[in-house]
Formats: structure tokens, C-alpha cells, sequence
């Protein structure tokens, strides 16, 4: 009898297209963020105590999956699903309804990565794949910061194997082994003794990947984490009233709306949207398609973000405060 694996070369599951598995991998993902959303909301001090990564991260998945089960009916439930298709929807839907920083860098990585996916890849283009994906995370935050959700892509896109399980498998250790490491590469979490919450969730999704291309065990990094930091003797009383520290904006813009012949807003690129951002406020988040940009930005005057941005004509408009809630002394009531 065949077996169901082959050790080397394309091998992943015989009957099994690439399509399917990046479908059922994101609806693990969700299964695995929502099971893990609190211990994310705790994680979450970097780069604003908020509280909120994990619904952030969640809500963002739960989209995506939403819009490819959107294409899949439009095309009909007998149809096979085109990878190119899925990973199209799967770009569209994260610049369309990703929520907060971690939300769209996660979605960019997920675009790049899903992009850059073929149907029954060898073992070198599932690496390929996952740098695809690290790339354009990186690309489109204005100012990286070590220690974070782009930390763990890039420790994920250096993964190898002769096979593909062996190759979705090294990219699991690497993602949990990155995450630890974050407690010591961003002062904020050194301080606090947490690891980053954005590369937890990123784990959870190569996690999502392994499980279901090689028949994993469901043991996640989320399950290591415990229930919470130990408060320790000597630490300031945990604060029980959010305080507004900023605000959140998040909007989306056509790249082929009038604003293309405003002087100095060049069509082809997010970088000048980038650059405004920048001058305007921190945690800059910038991501595009062909037809599509998605931005996201903190500041403090928030309506003079806005007034700056008014001539891209935006829309799909988000405004939310950044509520800190110290949230690193465990469960909040």
C-alpha cells in the first residue's frame, strides 16, 4: 500500500490541492486565535497597552476567511477553487477589513505569502512562500521594530527541509523560538516579562499551516503561554480605569482616484502615503494592491491626520481610541 506522505519532493498530502490547504489552514488559524484572543488582548503592550491584539487579530482572519468563502460561492460549491483567485481574495479582504496594527501587518503577511504560493510547490517554494510573506509585512510597517511580529516572519522565512513537512515543521519551532526571544529584543516586554503578542499570533498561523499540510498534533505556542504574568512584590497597583493615550485611524483609498494628479502623490506607490503618515504620527502601517490602499496610523491629533488625508478622497474610514489598560497583570474583570 502507497504511503500518504512522500518523504521528499512536492509531497504533502496525496489528493489534496495547495488551494485547500491555505483555506483550511486560515480557518484552523481562526479556530487557534479565538481560543487564544484573551491571553493576545493580555500579551498586548507594544505599541500601545491597548488591549486589543487579539480581537484586532481575530477580526481580521474572520474576514478573510469571510471573503474567500464569498468567492467560493460566487464560482459554486462544486467549483475547484484557483489559488490565484483565493490568494487575490485573501489580499483584498486584508486591506479591506483588517483591524489595527497587528491586523494589517498580519494581513500583509498573509498577502505576500498566499501570492506567492503555486499549486503542489516543492519544499523550496513553501520557503519561498513564507520570505514572500516576511517581506511585504516588513515592507509595509514605516518604522520596524525589532522584537515583534516581523522578527518571528523573518525567523520563520529562514525554515528548511528536504520535505515539505520537514519544512512546515522547522518553520513552527522557529516561530515559537522567535517569539521567547522577543521578551529580550523590545525593552517594553523585557520589562514586563512578556513576549510579543503579534508574533504569538503569527506562530499561530504557521502552526495552522503545519497542522494541516502534515498532520500535526494541535500543541500551539498560545498553550505554553499560561494564564498570565504573576504579579510580583513591589509592582505598582494595576491601573482599573482605561486612559486615552491616542487615537487609531485606519481608512482605505483607490490608487486611480482623482488624488493621482495631485502634485507629489505619485498612483504606483504607498511610500508618499507612507512618508505623510510618518510626519504625522507613529505605528505606521501603509498596504496596497493594484487598485486598493489600506493605511493605519497613531496620533494624538487625530483631526489633523485626517484634514492631511482628506485629498486621497478615503474611505472605509476607522477612528477608535487607544485605551491603555496595563494589561500585563493578568485577567482583567
Amino acid at each position: 500500500m502507497d504511503s500518504p506522505w512522500l518523504s521528499v519532493g512536492r509531497a504533502s498530502v496525496h489528493g489534496v490541492r495547495t488551494a485547500d490547504h491555505l483555506q483550511h489552514a486560515l480557518r484552523r488559524f481562526v479556530d487557534l486565535v479565538r481560543d487564544a484572543e484573551g491571553r493576545l488582548n493580555e500579551l498586548n503592550v507594544f505599541p500601545v497597552a491597548d488591549s486589543d491584539t487579539g480581537t484586532n487579530v481575530l477580526r481580521t482572519a474572520e474576514a478573510i476567511t469571510a471573503g474567500f468563502r464569498e468567492s467560493i460561492d460566487d464560482a459554486g460549491k462544486d467549483a475547484a477553487v484557483d489559488l490565484d483567485e483565493l490568494a487575490r481574495s485573501i489580499g483584498r479582504s486584508a486591506l479591506m477589513s483588517s483591524r489595527g496594527n497587528s491586523g494589517l501587518i498580519l494581513g500583509q503577511y498573509l498577502t505576500g505569502f498566499s501570492l506567492a504560493l503555486v499549486e503542489d510547490p516543492w519544499p523550496e517554494e513553501w520557503a519561498s512562500a513564507l520570505l514572500a510573506g516576511a517581506n511585504l509585512a516588513r515592507t509595509a510597517v514605516a518604522e520596524p521594530v525589532e522584537g515583534t511580529i516581523l522578527t518571528v516572519a523573518d525567523a520563520v522565512a529562514q525554515a528548511t527541509g528536504e520535505s515539505v513537512p520537514e519544512i512546515l515543521l522547522d518553520a513552527t519551532r522557529r516561530a515559537d523560538a522567535a517569539v521567547v526571544q522577543t521578551q529580550f529584543q523590545l525593552p517594553v516586554l523585557t520589562e514586563r516579562g512578556l513576549v510579543d503578542a503579534g508574533g504569538v499570533a503569527l506562530a499561530l498561523f504557521v502552526r495552522a499551516l503545519t497542522d494541516v499540510v502534515s498532520n500535526e498534533p494541535e500543541f500551539t505556542i498560545a498553550d505554553r503561554l499560561g494564564s498570565g504574568p504573576t504579579r510580583r512584590k513591589g509592582d505598582a497597583a494595576p491601573v482599573t480605569a482605561p486612559v486615552i493615550v491616542g487615537y487609531e485611524l485606519q481608512f482605505n483609498c483607490r490608487l486611480n482616484n482623482p488624488a493621482a494628479n495631485t502634485p507629489g502623490y505619485a498612483a504606483d506607490t504607498a511610500q508618499r502615503v507612507r512618508d505623510l503618515l510618518v510626519s504625522l504620527g507613529t505605528d505606521v502601517v501603509v498596504g496596497e494592491d493594484q487598485e486598493i490602499l489600506a493605511a493605519h496610523v497613531h496620533a494624538l491629533d487625530i483631526g489633523r491626520v485626517i484634514e492631511a488625508v482628506m485629498y486621497l478622497e478615503p474611505f472605509n474610514i476607522r477612528i477608535e481610541a487607544l485605551l491603555e489598560t496595563h494589561p500585563s497583570w493578568g485577567k482583567r474583570g
